[in-house]
């Protein structure tokens, strides 16, 4: 229960604080080395993040959000259109390292970091 609350109040903050129409400036830079995680196994502390892409597919199935961890900090994966990419980030949740091609924002409240993605590849 504590987890689909707390789940709720983040995506609830990082829908308030998003600016209006989400658009990737043409600057658009690409963040190497970063890992496709399980936003539950890094709450709950867990030392293994590492996902495979039938795991990744099921968290996603079941509703669990993928993040972007990218110098020990979390990203949420947005498309351009403002839409959370969990299902496309999962196909790259097995990579031990992806680079993502796209404009880092701060919502306005300041607590939620997010990625408007225009491109996923691995960097392994």
């Amino acid at each position: 229960m504590r987890k689909v609350l707390l789940l709720s109040v983040i995506f609830g903050l990082l829908f308030v604080g998003l600016n209006s129409p989400l658009e990737a400036s043409k600057k658009a830079k690409t963040y190497k080395g970063g890992q496709i995680v399980s936003l539950d196994a890094v709450i709950k502390g867990e030392k293994d993040l590492q996902l495979t892409k039938d795991n990744a597919k099921k968290l996603v199935e079941e509703g669990s959000p993928l993040v972007f961890l990218y110098k020990k900090k979390i990203y949420f994966v947005l498309h351009e259109d403002g839409s959370f990419a969990f299902k496309k980030i999962s196909n790259y949740a097995h990579l031990s390292k992806v680079a993502i091609t796209g404009d880092m924002k701060r919502s306005k409240l300041g607590r939620i970091d997010y990625i408007i993605m225009q491109d996923i590849e691995s960097f392994e």
